[in-house]
């Protein structure tokens, strides 16, 4: 794909939906102003150990995130949200790009960087499409999830339709650009599609399917593309009540094989 200018229209045509509509309208301006500011920060200590390394790992960290939520409009609300990862000490640790390879590695480098910016139109309770940077959390993140508990957090640009009828609800997403949680220079270029169906019979069982069709062009390496690939499956899932236990339980069947890149260019089955 045509990746930086293409990004960079996708990501303009977000702003651009929302200036055009605060210009038609006075009222999303006051949705703006009604809005609700997002700050957050989060100190994290993280140490390790790794064979092969000289030197243990640590990392000190502090995430600031900020940004703002604006009302709802129409059905419509615009969000838009800065992250920036500072060390609290000095840099003892391999982040993937800082270049200290005797030490343990840790994926949290310094960062400041854009985390999300989206619109999305609720339609009716039963439809909703957002558009830009945004977070896909999809089923139990074993494939598609942001990776929160790291402090650079991944996001997607994408284009996400969610639909909710009843016991029935399904998501479906077209994702342009992975920004990955090892900083900008390890982001990956996107031409992907993600669909995800549940239907809750009841209570104690959830019936799933879901198809993944992965494909990564850049960076143009082997690594990267034997990523790609198609990935389908079904999966149940439910509880119950056991006197004051309540009991998880799950399972799933899936099947992967190669897609997009990594037709031409995977060397070993994954």
């Amino acid at each position: 794909m045509k990746i930086e200018a293409g990004r960079a229209a996708f990501l303009a045509a977000v702003l651009g939906v929302c200036a055009a509509s605060a210009n038609a309208q006075e009222t999303f301006v006051d949705a703006i102003k009604a809005g609700t500011p997002i700050l957050e920060l989060r100190a994290r200590f993280e140490e390790v150990q790794q064979a092969g390394r000289a030197n243990e790992g640590e990392q000190a960290s502090l995430r600031t995130r900020a940004g703002w939520q604006t009302g709802k409009w129409n059905g419509l609300q615009a969000l838009v949200e800065f992250d920036d990862v500072r060390d609290l000490a000095a840099e003892r640790y391999d982040s993937g790009i800082n270049g200290k390879t005797s030490y343990g590695q840790i994926f949290d480098p310094e960062v400041t960087e854009l985390n999300r910016l989206q619109l999305s139109w609720k339609a009716n309770d039963a439809f909703t499409a957002t558009i830009g940077r945004q977070r896909l959390n999809i089923g139990d993140q074993r494939f598609i999830g942001s990776v929160a508990w790291r402090q650079d957090e991944q996001t997607f640009d994408a284009v996400r339709l969610d639909t909710k009828l009843g016991a029935f609800q399904a998501t479906y997403a077209y994702v342009d650009h992975i920004n990955r949680i090892f900083g900008e220079q390890q982001d990956w270029s996107s031409d992907s599609h993600v669909a995800d169906a549940t239907y809750a019979i009841a209570e104690p069982l959830k019936l799933g399917a879901f198809v993944y069709a992965l494909d990564f062009d850049r960076p143009g390496t082997a690594a990267v593309r034997n990523q790609s690939g198609l990935t389908w499956g079904v999966r149940a899932s439910g509880n119950a009540q056991a006197g004051e236990v309540k009991l998880d339980y799950g399972a799933r069947w899936a099947r992967q094989t190669d897609y997009g890149s990594s037709r031409c260019c995977q060397t070993n089955a994954t």
